[in-house]
């Protein structure tokens, strides 16, 4: 469609036997238009030190402010009516030469096509196609919403922490003492059945203070995974990039959730939020002097995201959102045989856990004990706490336009309790060789952000003249106050109800004492 509208612009509706070369040329003149974007960029960022109001980037280098930005954007908007124009002047010199034309604007086809291979080896060696993707903006967005520091001149206050702190994994996802650990999951994309199986096309991969990488791609200490990269891809591997990657929902590669035509138009139209990151095994080669340390991601990812190619022996993989390979995070937490695990679920439906289930055993071995059927008529959902139904709200039939507004749209419960299995050897590089685990059981408390008639009665207010809540889908990017006061008071009613149920299957500290003793000796 873009084409025939360019096509308007020649001034000719017969052109049936002149568009093979007008296109052609013109796809020539894409790629110009978009090396020459990629050039203005890199000449506005060497100007970056004479822009008032720059800052600091997680690199630790000196980032664009809001005239750079702007300068970006018209540079950008500049070059693509450039482009536009003079394709348009090409269809029509096109027309009235045809297409076997010697010569272009009176311009030698030898200086063209040297020109061109110029421009592309230029882009080529100096390029870093990640660092125009959307990923840079979102993660900066997130650190605008979410990155958070204490206001020392207002004690019990937050302020906004600074971009220009470089939020290392190794530094910043640490764990207090006697704290949970934080590990960030994100998918790895892959093509061919040799590591992902068919059809599913990403493997796990996780961000954590300690280790970074997948049992499939291999580990690395974080530490030495940090010393090993350039500054420039550094920057992408810091907790707030790890953040913005394992949300990364929008990619050009989604995991079982791809979709071949889609996919190139993504990667073409530069929408895209997931990264380039180097392999650990791939790490360690640089660390050790095996390999040369990378500077760039170069243009050839960019045509692989087109052909949607994702080789595990590449030197990078391509890093996206954790949802592209299990939306809840739960096989990563079954993986680490923790005794309880609460996971919330905020999807739109209880498939999402039936789904992990599903590969945590495939993957691991470990089975969680849920039923799914259907409850028995005046059922409590107390009685039935591992039944999947109980956290799924019940369909009504409508029966007139008075009908209640809740109607259809409530659960028996929002928290689902089922116990765990784990087998005699699973978890972390068990596969290598590691520790012999026994087998063990623990519990899993599910609580799902649902209305049930325990919710509380602001919510179900609000629930009632907004038809979608609890489920706005994920392009809803400008919640209100309201909006976002009542998805607050709904999490916090849903943990609640989780601690609740977690209460009575954790024994009191004497008793756990006892056990941690019988099992040293």
């Amino acid at each position: 469609h873009g084409l025939r509208l360019v096509l308007g612009l020649g001034g000719n509706d017969d052109l049936s036997d002149r568009t093979g070369a007008a296109a052609s040329s013109g796809t020539l003149f894409a790629l110009i238009a978009t090396a020459l974007r990629v050039v203005a960029g890199g000449r506005l960022a060497s100007l970056k030190k004479l822009v008032p109001g720059s800052s600091v980037d997680q690199a630790g280098e000196q980032g664009p402010g809001r005239l750079l930005r702007l300068a970006h954007f018209l540079a950008g908007l500049a070059v693509t009516v450039c482009a536009l124009v003079i394709f348009a002047s090409l269809l029509e010199d096109a027309q009235r030469r045809g297409p076997r034309a010697s010569s272009l604007f009176g311009w030698d086809d030898w200086v063209v096509t040297l020109a061109l291979a110029g421009v592309l080896l230029l882009l080529y060696r100096r390029a870093d196609q990640t660092t125009w993707s959307l990923h840079s903006l979102y993660r900066r967005r997130l650190s605008t919403a979410f990155a958070l520091t204490p206001d020392e001149k207002h004690p019990g206050r937050f302020e906004e922490l600074s971009y220009s702190v470089p939020t290392t994994l190794s530094t910043w996802a640490a764990p207090p003492t006697d704290q949970p650990k934080l590990v960030l999951c994100a998918a790895a994309n892959l093509s061919g059945s040799d590591v992902a199986p068919p059809g599913r096309r990403a493997v796990t991969f996780t961000f954590e203070s300690d280790w970074v990488g997948s049992p499939q791609l291999g580990y690395m200490r974080t530490t030495e995974y940090e010393q090993s990269l350039p500054r420039s891809i550094g920057a992408d591997t810091t907790l707030l990039a790890g953040m913005a990657i394992s949300g990364a929902a929008v990619a050009s590669a989604m995991g079982r959730h791809s979709k071949g035509s889609l996919q190139a138009l993504l990667a073409i139209f530069n929408v895209r939020l997931g990264v380039w990151l180097p392999t650990p095994d791939f790490a360690d080669e640089v660390r050790q002097g095996w390999a040369w340390k990378p500077k760039a991601r170069r243009f050839n990812y960019l045509f692989r995201e087109i052909f949607g190619l994702y080789d595990s022996a590449e030197a990078f993989t391509y890093v996206s959102d954790g949802g592209h390979y299990e939306n809840l995070g739960l096989v990563e937490a079954l993986r680490r045989r923790p005794t309880y695990v609460l996971c919330l679920d905020a999807s739109g439906g209880p498939g999402t856990l039936v789904e992990a289930i599903q590969l945590a055993e495939t993957e691991l071995g470990v089975t969680i004990d849920v039923d799914d059927q259907v409850l028995p008529e005046g059922a409590s959902a107390a009685d039935h706490r591992n039944n999947i139904q109980c956290v799924r709200a019940i369909p009504t039939p409508a029966l007139d336009g008075d009908a209640e507004p809740l109607a259809g749209r409530t659960a028996p419960s929002a928290v689902l309790v089922a116990k765990i299995t784990y087998p005699a050897v699973t978890g972390l590089h068990a596969a290598d060789g590691g520790p012999s685990l026994p087998a063990k059981e623990g519990w899993l408390v599910y609580g799902r952000a649902v209305l049930t008639e325990a919710s509380p009665p602001t919510v179900a207010e609000y629930a009632k003249g907004n038809r979608r809540f609890p489920n706005d889908p994920t392009g809803d990017q400008w919640f209100d106050t309201d909006q976002f006061d009542n998805y607050l008071l709904l999490g916090r009613h849903v943990g609640q109800k989780m601690v609740e149920a977690l209460t009575p299957l954790v024994p009191p500290p004497a008793k756990a004492a006892a056990r941690k003793a019988a099992a040293r000796t």
